[in-house]
């Protein structure tokens, strides 16, 4: 279910209460509950419902509501990261005995026998560092 631009906005702006399950609203919030309820139940009943700011019952109804909403039916998006570099190369400790050991050959490192991951990728740290 998604909302309309306007009562997201609204939605943005009492959300921080409606998660708390707050019903201490103030009349500006009031209007902004009002806007997104009467939305979520014309959605998934055909009629849009009112709430009766008087009555803390109905405010709190309608806070449950639109709690439900948030939690179970809001479309979520995941935050995209622009312009990420992709990562190319092997990270260290990824790679396997075998890879190590062939890139200590390629670089004329002395190998010890039967030597370790550990070893192996502390033998080619040093050969970069000098």
């Amino acid at each position: 279910m998604k909302l309309s631009k306007e009562s997201n906005e609204s939605l943005e702006k009492i959300r921080a209460k409606v998660t708390r399950k707050d019903i201490d609203f103030n009349t500006q919030e009031l209007l902004y509950l009002d806007e997104v309820y009467a939305e979520i139940t014309k959605q998934s009943t055909g009629k849009a419902q009112v709430i009766s700011r008087g009555c803390s019952s109905c405010i709190n109804n309608a806070v449950n509501i639109v709690y439900n909403f948030v939690t179970y039916h809001e479309e979520k998006h995941e935050p995209r990261e622009k312009n990420t570099p992709k990562i190319t190369t092997i990270e260290v400790g990824t790679k396997t005995r075998n890879q190590l050991l062939k890139e200590c050959k390629e670089q004329g490192i002395k190998i010890p026998r039967n030597a370790t991951v550990k070893q192996l990728n502390e033998l080619l740290d040093e050969n970069r560092n000098n």
